[in-house]
């Protein structure tokens, strides 16, 4: 399912700029997915085009993909990188998102 969201979110952004939010401050940080720079309001656009379920959507600044690790963070050229080609990506682990993460996640299995 996260694999064929990420899919249709893609396309939808290639497909062109989602309308904006009514909101006077629109959220216009960005997701990369499958190469493709989405913003978060794409994402709520889309879910909420497909369920009534309400969508939260949390970015945590400075971490790279296994963020959720001890690992040091490093540039792995190995791995493509859609959105800068030949560049590779950064992983490793960022201690405070790790946390923060963790304890928003024992959160909203407390509340659901």
């Amino acid at each position: 399912m996260l694999i064929q969201l990420a899919m249709a979110l893609a396309a939808q952004a290639a497909a062109g700029p989602a309308t904006a939010p009514p909101a006077a401050q629109p959220d216009t940080s960005e997701i990369v997915v499958q190469g493709t720079r989405i913003g978060k309001q794409q994402i709520r656009d889309f879910v909420k085009s497909v369920t009534d379920v309400p969508v939260e959507i949390t970015v945590y600044p400075g971490a790279w993909h296994g963020f959720d690790s001890d690992a040091p963070v490093r540039l792995r050229k190995d791995v493509p990188n859609g959105v800068n080609p030949g560049q590779g990506v950064h992983v490793g682990g960022n201690p405070a998102a790790w946390r923060a993460s963790r304890d928003r996640v024992v959160r909203f299995l407390a509340e659901h």
